[in-house]
């Protein structure tokens, strides 16, 4: 049972805002019917999927095109001619959401950067510890900050597969900025967090509304860890970020120091495109 595509009345192509529109014929011949003259269709319609044709299938040449609709258009002479309709999905502009949350954070620097000293004499009858009465203990004074931190939320319609998606949400997820990022290009490298990226799909897999979500720190995600007094319990007021040796496996030691607590990737592979000044 030979399977050709068929140049006739109804075929065609249409280009309008939402994409192509493709129309094509496919003549089955030599479908044997058996008894049942009605067995044609579902015969001829097997020989035209192993052709390489069915719902879902992309067209041949333009892949962005697939199957929608499958139409028996004429029986004769043992053969099925299939009016077969593709179309490209109407990919919608990106909807982009703004956002903002903020988060309480504990420091001793104030606007400027320099570290909050506090000073105390205790008394010389100081009766709670007396290796501490007319001591002039200085320390480090903490306080609460709130720190504003933006969201951006960006959703877009992709044909990619779920295997696909999966595979960017691991790639992605949970890293922050290497470098200038597109979409905001006066950020400094990690400053954006990458907190989730997410699909939804309505129509079996072929394409998905993507959500890709992003929060802003402006001092960056990384951390800094400061040495603890364990008589004290506070640090040290001299400490500094400075290498305080190594150990014998050969991992340097400090007082405090800066520790970047997120892997980085370069968020312009992820194409996004849409500066935000």
């Amino acid at each position: 049972m030979p399977v050709t595509q068929a140049l006739i009345d109804g075929s065609g192509w249409h280009l309008d805002r939402q994409g192509w529109k493709i129309v094509e014929n496919y003549v089955v011949s030599e479908v044997g019917a058996g008894s049942n003259p009605s067995n044609m269709i579902p015969v001829a319609y097997q020989m035209l999927v192993s052709f390489g044709v069915d719902i879902n299938f992309s067209h041949a040449i333009v892949t962005t095109a697939f199957c929608t609709d499958i139409e028996p258009a004429a029986i004769a002479n043992n053969a099925v001619t299939f009016r077969v309709t593709f179309k490209e999905y109407e990919i919608p502009v990106s909807v982009i959401e703004v956002g903002n949350s903020v988060a309480q954070v504990e420091t001793d620097k104030d606007k400027e950067g320099d570290r909050v000293l506090l000073q105390y004499t205790y008394p010389d009858d100081y009766k709670w510890n007396a290796d501490l009465q007319g001591e002039v203990v200085t320390q480090p004074g903490l306080l609460p900050k709130i720190m504003p931190e933006p969201s951006i939320s960006i959703t877009r319609r992709e044909v990619i597969l779920g295997i696909a998606l999966v595979a960017r949400k691991l790639e992605y997820e949970g890293k922050v900025n290497s470098s200038t990022w597109a979409l905001n290009p006066a950020s400094e490298a990690r400053t954006w967090l990458c907190t989730g990226i997410g699909g939804r799909s309505q129509d079996n897999g072929l394409t998905y509304d993507v959500t890709y979500t992003f929060q802003y720190r402006e001092d960056t995600w990384d951390e800094t860890a400061r040495f603890v007094d364990a008589g004290t319990g506070q640090t040290p007021s001299d400490i500094i970020i400075e290498n305080k040796g190594t150990l014998p496996s050969g991992q340097t030691l400090y007082g405090a120091r800066d520790v970047k607590l997120y892997k980085e990737i370069d968020f312009n592979g992820l194409e996004l495109g849409i500066a935000v000044s």
